[in-house]
Formats: structure tokens, sequence, C-alpha cells
């Protein structure tokens, strides 16, 4: 049985996901989830001199969203150091079906051309 924490933390990591779907990308659905005052664990960086701070970033969540284990799969390396996946024993907290739209969006916007700007704004070069 789950407690609250630890349901509602089920319910952040699955309305990340779904965020990140309807705005369609990292930095927006960054900055909304981080308006609606979900937070991320924090850690130290740098032998505990950087203090990380525990909202959502563009890295931070990439990793959440690239990550297997919220599909109820583990990930690990073998001693040839090649990777491998196995089937859980937790229950995956998102559906296949989303994580794999998840996985399509990152991949078009990952090469997907940005356009230029300056400081002053976009750049014309017409």
């Amino acid at each position: 049985m789950c407690t609250d924490s630890v349901g509602s933390s089920i319910k952040h990591m699955r309305d990340a996901f779904e965020t990140f779907l309807s705005v369609g990308t990292l930095n927006k659905a960054a900055l909304v989830l981080s308006d609606k005052g979900y937070q991320i664990e924090r850690y130290s960086q740098g032998g505990g001199r950087y203090k990380r701070h525990g909202q959502f970033t563009v890295d931070n969540l990439y990793d959440l969203l690239k990550n297997k284990v919220y599909i109820g799969i583990k990930t690990y390396k073998d001693k040839n150091n090649e990777a491998l996946e196995v089937k859980a024993v937790w229950p995956s907290i998102v559906d296949d079906e989303t994580f794999e739209r998840v996985q399509k969006t990152l991949s078009f916007n990952r090469g997907r051309k940005k356009p230029q700007t300056t400081e002053t704004g976009p750049l014309d070069c017409a």
C-alpha cells in the first residue's frame, strides 16, 4: 500500500510525462512543473560544494523522461560493461504508450532546427 508521499510522487511523475506531451518542449514543461510547485530530490554536487535546487530543469526533466524505471524496466551493466534490461519487481508508473510517445517527441525535438536569435530577438537573414 502506498503512503501519501509515495502516492503523490507517483502522481507527479505521471504528470511530468503528461505535461511534456501537452506542451511539447522540455523548457516549457520544466517551467510548468516548477510553477505547479513540483520538486525533485535535492542533492549535493561537486563534493558537496554545489547544492542542486529542487526545481525542474531541462536537464533533470530529460533524464527523468528517458528513464525506463518508470515503465518497470531495470537497466544495468554486466561484467563486459554491456547494458542489459530486465523486467523490474516494481509496477510501472507510466504506461508503455505514454512512454513511447514521449520518446518520439524527444527524438523529434532533438533533430529540429531551432531559430537563431541574438540578444535583441530573432536573427533576420533577409
